[in-house]
């Protein structure tokens, strides 16, 4: 596990891993907005698996690159789909997460046309709000009319305090959950309960943690909606994500 040093350095930048620059893409949604993201690849010479991550209500920030700097060094890049520029600026009007499940889509598409990426070697993982679009393409009903080029749309899918409920999980696809225990925004109980239900998805309680414990500094109570970073919980959160797509999207494992 790694020390809270080793994560501040990680989230400053002061490690190094070996990677291509990062590349813009435009995605077009079925509204014709376009919708921006950011590719980083690791330097190889055969396609690779790529994870798309999903930000939250506040949008992309320092929890991608926290964990980019680990999978890139494993052999896998990252695509951060920003969903929210231009779109919402809180979850006061912000859309409902179905919403956003096309452009997801769409995004995967154009991701599985690059010749650098292998389009069988997909992961998908969301924070908060993230989370729910992103387990809103495992739901039949948002989705099953537009992955029609294959079983599924994505190889695994992970949320971080992204909330449990039956879209949450795909059938014989690998699901991975994590949430803290002292989470007063997306509601432990439930995904103590999905626990039972559906034995085959892992679920992480993190303990005494709070919403947003990967969020480097944050510290925040609005109206009982507490967000708070913890170094603990950042790190096995980091440790537990990275082992899971290291398994079910590298090659060999």
């Amino acid at each position: 596990m790694l020390s809270t040093a080793v994560i501040l350095l990680v989230l400053m930048g002061l490690t190094s891993t070996a990677h291509s620059a990062a590349l813009r893409i435009a995605i077009t949604g079925p509204d014709g907005r376009q919708y921006q993201g950011e590719l980083f690849l690791p330097d190889a010479s055969a396609p690779v698996p790529i994870v798309l991550m999903v930000p939250g209500t506040d949008g992309v920030d320092q929890r991608q690159d926290l964990y980019r700097s680990r999978f890139v060094p494993e052999g896998i890049g990252t695509f951060t789909l920003d969903i929210k520029s231009g779109v919402f600026t809180s979850r006061r009007n912000r859309p409902p997460s179905k919403y956003f499940v096309p452009v997801v889509v769409e995004a995967l598409r154009t991701l599985r046309k690059r010749p650098e990426i292998d389009g069988n070697r997909i992961g998908i993982m969301g924070w908060s709000f993230g989370g729910a679009v992103a387990f809103g393409i495992a739901d039949g009903r948002n989705a099953s009319d537009l992955l029609k080029w294959g079983e599924d749309g994505f190889a695994a899918y992970a949320g971080i305090y992204g909330g449990c409920t039956r879209s949450s999980r795909r059938q014989n696809v690998p699901t991975l959950i994590l949430i803290g225990t002292a989470d007063t925004i997306t509601d432990p109980d439930r995904c103590r309960y999905f626990a039972t239900l559906y034995p085959s998805a892992t679920v992480i309680f993190l303990e005494d943690a709070h919403h947003g414990f990967d969020k480097e500094g944050v510290d925040r109570n609005r109206r009982g909606r507490i967000m708070r970073w913890d170094s603990k919980a950042a790190a096995t959160s980091l440790d537990r994500v990275t082992d899971f797509f290291k398994k079910h999207l590298t090659k060999g494992t």
